[in-house]
């Protein structure tokens, strides 16, 4: 199978696309998997929604890749390192008739993924590429001083400074939870953490959405069995002050989110938790990487590597695709004129009667 190959990451796996149905899907049968085989074996797999974007009679039959804020990358799985399987989808899709489409969204896309190498080597088809995302990761494989090697001094004495000041108002524990049986209680502390402070205030907590609740426990079910779901919890004393929710694949412990106690700000748990995964992953002889699956604004302070994340669009070939094709160039590289003059636009004075004092 597809997914057996040693490469194969979450984002290649049906237990990934079955939590995304069970739980963000709103219609499953807009879901189109497309299977390639050769000789009778499986060779890729190849997951769209099938949507329709825009008012009719101008509406664009879309296919796009599987993604939301919740499922930040997106890539297909394939058995073959060869663009073969690509080019043949994209011939196939050239000539039937059954699967209506104007266009194919793929956006999420990491450079280094299989999709992304497929797309970077094979014929300039008329598409719309661009990168304005990035995924961080930590090279792991040669242990903790080869990981932090570009981290600053300061940082590094700052990480330190700041655990001796948590061992000193309690004891500090870090606990990797990757058992079925104890991963729910895990889940429901991950939860508590991430929904305190101003994300439960705001209502952007996961524990405020139902919906999310059930994509994280679909996670857990599904990837839990089978050794690939790990929730570190970072505590001081009896509470659960940080947080981490992961899936461990392809010798890879990709961070899907995380979550602190504000209210512990003064020994900063985000970094002690980071701090500590960091060791844990160097540590074991089954992970090579980290990965942070976003770039997160802090995350410039652990120095990690960056994979762009590039959005392809690609068009039907014919007339009507290269209209769409034209229009669509037309518009975006307007937005992106708009963008750059409003960056460059100079700020307002400040008025420094009502401006606070330092």
């Amino acid at each position: 199978m597809v997914v057996q190959t040693p490469a194969a990451g979450y984002l290649h796996t049906p237990e990934w696309l079955g939590a995304y149905l069970h739980s963000f899907a709103t219609n499953a049968n807009r879901v189109v998997c497309i299977a390639a085989r050769h000789a009778g074996q499986l060779r890729g797999v190849f997951t769209f929604e099938s949507v329709r974007q825009g008012l009719p009679p101008l509406g664009l039959n879309t296919l796009r890749l599987i993604k939301n804020d919740h499922m930040h990358l997106a890539d297909c799985a394939s058995a073959d390192a060869g663009s073969g399987v690509w080019t043949a989808l994209l011939a196939w899709m050239a000539r039937q008739r059954d699967l209506k489409w104007d266009l194919m969204w793929t956006q999420g896309v990491a450079e280094d993924s299989t999709l992304g190498r497929w797309i970077s080597v094979t014929e300039p088809t008329p598409r719309i590429s661009d990168a304005r995302h990035a995924t961080a990761w930590l090279d792991c494989s040669q242990g903790i001083e080869q990981a932090l090697g570009g981290v600053t001094r300061s940082h590094r004495q700052n990480v330190r400074r700041l655990m001796r000041r948590a061992e000193q108002s309690g004891e500090l524990r870090y606990d990797i939870i990757t058992t079925p049986e104890a991963l729910p209680a895990a889940l429901q502390q991950f939860l508590e953490v991430e929904s305190s402070g101003w994300k439960g205030d705001a209502g952007s907590a996961i524990l405020r959405d139902p919906q999310l609740v059930a994509f994280y426990r679909e996670l857990i079910d599904r990837f839990g069995p089978l050794g690939q779901c790990r929730i570190n919890l970072l505590k001081l004393g009896d509470e659960t002050i940080a947080a981490q929710f992961g899936l461990v694949t392809a010798r890879q412990l990709n961070l899907l989110k995380i979550g602190y106690r504000p209210e512990h700000s003064q020994v900063a748990p985000g970094n002690l938790i980071m701090h500590k995964t960091i060791e844990s992953v160097c540590d074991d002889p089954q992970l090579d990487r980290l990965s942070l699956v976003t770039n997160p604004p802090w995350a410039h302070l652990w120095k990690p590597q960056l994979t762009p994340v590039q959005r392809h669009i690609l068009f039907r070939p014919g007339l009507r695709g290269a209209v769409i094709h034209k229009l669509l160039q037309r518009a975006f590289a307007h937005r992106h004129r708009a963008e750059e003059a409003s960056h460059a636009a100079p700020a307002s004075s400040p008025d420094l009667s009502t401006s606070p004092q330092s």
